[in-house]
């Protein structure tokens, strides 16, 4: 019990630290959601009647994000595998089709100079999220698994690695 009420502070300071970023997040996706957004033309009554030439639809869109701090060096795509309870992890949740964009962003200072957004439809069907691979394990009972950018481009996962140089 004392080690959820452990990881649960830990979950609120996390969350506490990326919710500023959230923001940058959103300006970020918006240059890079154009595939999920459609225009259709209105109906010749609409057109007539409510002066409405174009209708812009767009698919709902669930988007998982992570940012990772300045002292993290290591460019790869990490995804939560397990934790010391029973409780599903971010992997599970992926697999069972939850988060269709994940966004995924390295800080520096006040800005994500550095980030990536993974198509996550793709990342199912490519068959990654459910191939054996080598599980890490953090010192807090937790384990994660890692892709590389390398391997997300090779399988079609990845939709940008924007990268500014500093």
């Amino acid at each position: 019990m004392a080690h959820d009420s452990n990881r649960q502070n830990q979950f609120a300071l996390n969350f506490k630290w990326q919710e500023p970023y959230l923001p940058i997040v959103s300006q970020h996706l918006q240059e890079h959601i154009a595939p999920y957004i459609r225009f259709k033309v209105a109906p010749p009554k609409d057109d007539m009647e409510r002066c409405m030439d174009l209708i812009l639809t767009a698919q709902d869109l669930s988007i998982a994000v992570r940012l990772r701090r300045d002292s993290y060096t290591m460019r790869d795509f990490t995804i939560r595998y397990s934790v010391p309870s029973d409780a599903k992890t971010e992997i599970h949740k992926l697999r069972q089709g939850f988060g269709q964009v994940y966004f995924y962003g390295w800080v520096k200072g006040n800005a994500i100079p550095e980030y990536i957004i993974v198509d996550m439809a793709n990342m199912r069907q490519s068959g990654l999220l459910t191939t054996p691979r080598r599980i890490f394990h953090n010192t807090d009972k937790t384990s994660f698994v890692a892709y590389s950018i390398a391997e997300l481009r090779q399988h079609n996962c990845l939709v940008i690695h924007h990268k500014e140089y500093t």
